[in-house]
């Protein structure tokens, strides 16, 4: 005879009942059947409570860890900015500085050409040519007794002027011309000067000071 489970119910009534006979068969008693006790659930463990201070000193550590990796940043910075530095220029050789000076003769030059061609203000030149002997008169007269020249004329057109000095010696000129470029003249232009060439150091030497573009005031 053939039987089909209909429902897991009947499996489970089927299932229960061969188990009690073969207990019965082997002279076991069969005991009740009872459900399995579920497991046993932990019982919440409690957080163990910090040190006293033991949060500060965290975050003093955390605060310390941030300023060496700052540091460390920055060195690394430093290091990889040295390490860029270009190294510094070679001196110019001789070549070198007999070329700028060629370039820079033919520089001013240019402009003294250009000084030679303007017309005369004499409303504009007169009192420019007044106050630029003035102030190199009196530069002249703080120098050393040993390099101090003389101004031996000045002359101004339109937009610029032209001074000449002459200075003992070449030693004097080259020692003392730099001021009459940077000084502040109340004449207000640009300012370069010149040292004529020197085939006896020992003699007399001329200076040349062209103020061009000059303001009107």
């Amino acid at each position: 005879m053939s039987l089909s489970l209909k429902s897991p119910w009947l499996a489970a009534t089927i299932t229960t009942t061969l188990v009690a006979g073969i207990a019965w068969s082997l002279g076991m008693t069969p005991g009740p059947t009872t459900p399995s006790a579920p497991a046993p659930v932990p019982a919440p463990t409690a957080p163990v409570p910090a040190a006293p201070g033991a949060s500060a000193d965290a975050a003093r550590l955390r605060q310390l860890e941030q300023q060496v990796e700052q540091l460390s940043q920055r060195l690394g910075a430093e290091e990889t900015a040295r390490a860029n530095v270009p190294p510094p220029p070679l001196p110019p050789t001789p070549e070198e500085l007999a070329q700028r000076r060629e370039a820079g003769m033919e520089m001013f030059e240019m402009k003294v050409d250009a000084y030679q061609q303007e017309r005369m203000d004499p409303a504009w030149a007169d009192p420019a040519r007044k106050s630029l002997e003035t102030s190199m008169g009196t530069l002249l007269t703080s120098l050393p007794a040993d390099r101090r020249g003389h101004l031996l004329n000045v002359d101004c057109r339109t937009h610029s002027c032209m001074a000449t000095l002459e200075f003992p010696n070449f030693a004097a000129a080259k020692d003392q011309f730099p001021r009459f470029v940077e000084h502040m003249y109340d004449v207000p232009c640009g300012r370069t000067a010149v040292l004529d060439d020197a085939e006896d150091p020992t003699a007399p030497l001329k200076v040349r000071v062209l103020f061009d573009e000059c303001a009107h005031n």
